[in-house]
């Protein structure tokens, strides 16, 4: 139920998605359908909805591809999509700080207050 002797416990998957490819529109299609295809269902028909979901991104896509994906995740505060092509070290320890988590990414879709 997300908590443990009293502590809330919120799980955090986290994904990379075509980070540093953007350019390469073909393969990020084809990823595409392989997210469509495995990854949004499994994390759609998880039995606990207590999980945040972070999908870094380059944030220079292709709109046809970021446009699919912010389409995909919309009704889902809890699916965070960021145009990042950083993958940080440590998030949630006390001390590594929410900045170097961010780095400077741009919220695409979700409800980043839940990070």
């Amino acid at each position: 139920n997300g908590h443990a002797m009293g502590v809330e416990i919120v799980h955090v998957v986290e994904t990379r998605f075509m980070q540093k490819q953007s350019h390469l529109i073909e393969l990020g299609l084809a990823r595409l359908g392989l997210f469509q295809a495995f990854c949004l269902p499994t994390m759609l028909f998880q039995t606990s909805k207590d999980f945040i979901w972070i999908i870094r991104a380059d944030p220079n896509l292709h709109p046809s591809i970021s446009g699919t994906i912010v389409h995909l995740l919309e009704g889902n505060q809890n699916f965070i999509l960021l145009g990042s092509n950083a993958n940080p070290e440590g998030f949630g320890r006390t001390q590594s700080p929410f900045d170097n988590f961010l780095q400077q990414a741009t919220v695409m879709s979700g409800n980043i207050i839940l990070v």
